[in-house]
């Protein structure tokens, strides 16, 4: 009898916590609720299970484009996919950068912590390919690519120029 009390309290309380369902509402109207509202600044939430939906930019940076090169200048020399964890550099490991650069397919995870550079990375670290400069991501998945198109030379020198004038928010020219 006491469980069933807990039960029932368990549910009154977690009623209270979960949005509104709308009883009216098919599951096609709540995906296009969540389609919608994920693209507005800070997301919206699922009117069905309350998760967070949005849209995140990410901006391809420094750490991202050293991390690819490091990855690609390594794997001429391997048989094998690089295991991170193991064979990178600290400072790779610690920023754990080179996993948000599958975004713009430079490498791929084969196994929990082994990575492959893509043809598409030996392109863009010997400078025969660009890519853009920002990527959407909604649920760990890329929507769309936004910005300029970049080249390595380009990201480098952008973070040296930060670098020469104090990294005060203001860019130098060049």
């Amino acid at each position: 009898m006491q469980v069933q009390i807990a039960k029932s309290k368990l549910k009154l309380s977690l009623l209270t916590i979960l949005p509104r369902y709308h009883a009216d509402w098919t599951l096609a109207a709540a995906r296009e609720y969540v389609a919608e509202g994920a693209t507005l600044p800070g997301g919206t939430s699922c009117p069905c299970c309350g998760q967070k939906a949005a849209v995140y930019t990410r901006a391809f940076n420094l750490m991202m484009a050293k991390s690819v090169q490091w990855a690609v200048d390594k794997y001429g020399m391997l048989p094998e996919p690089l295991d991170m964890q193991r064979e990178a550099p600290p400072w790779l490991v610690r920023n754990r950068e080179y996993n948000r650069t599958r975004y713009w397919g430079l490498l791929n995870r084969v196994g929990r912590a082994l990575w492959v550079p893509t043809e598409a990375a030996r392109r863009f670290v010997n400078a025969r390919d660009t890519i853009w400069s920002h990527a959407l991501v909604y649920n760990d998945r890329v929507v769309a690519f936004v910005g300029d198109r970049v080249c390595l030379d380009n990201i480098q020198s952008l973070y040296d120029a930060e670098e020469i004038s104090g990294a005060s928010g203001v860019k130098a020219d060049g």
